[in-house]
């Protein structure tokens, strides 16, 4: 695997967070001890430009296991589990992660599963690519009959709170 300088002036992580990928062989020959279904604990990291998908090795360690340009990605939501083996009668917080053109220039699709429905979504929402990264939101003034707009990243909360002063 080829290396890749991840401190740059123009890179910085946006996301982190773990997921369980999960895989299966559709080949009805004998499987080593009658394992069909594979679960593996990944950690991924999402940087301004850049998706590195890791399988940690210690608290601080991990193993590059594939990364992909940040717009070479896709991710699809699971609306059905039939037929995949694994995921039960439902679908549970999964999605398809599509890297299209990964370290090997080819196309590698994942099966991620999440630990929550927000946790998937807030990895949807970082992954595919918005308009802006800013938002503009409007806050009516409590004390005077003006308003304001106000400025604000988002980030992985899923509220934002308002103080008066």
């Amino acid at each position: 695997m080829k290396a890749i300088p991840l401190i740059s002036a123009s890179r910085w992580l946006v996301k982190r967070g773990d997921c369980t990928r999960i895989s299966w062989k559709e080949s009805a020959e004998k499987l080593t001890f009658g394992r069909r279904v594979h679960k593996h604990n990944l950690a991924l990291f999402l940087f301004t430009d850049l998706l590195v998908v890791t399988k940690r090795k210690s608290d601080e360690k991990f193993l590059v296991l594939d990364y992909s340009p940040r717009n070479m990605i896709q991710v699809t939501e699971l609306e059905s589990s039939e037929g995949i083996p694994g995921l039960g009668e439902q679908p549970g917080f999964a999605l398809w992660l599509t890297l299209l053109q990964n370290h090997e220039n080819k196309t590698q699709e994942m099966l991620l599963s999440f630990c929550s429905e927000s946790d998937r979504g807030r990895w949807m929402e970082a992954v595919t690519p918005a308009s802006s990264q800013v938002r503009m939101m409007h806050v009516p003034n409590i004390n005077s009959p003006r308003s304001c707009n106000i400025r604000y990243r988002e980030r992985k909360f899923t509220r934002i709170g308002i103080v008066q002063r």
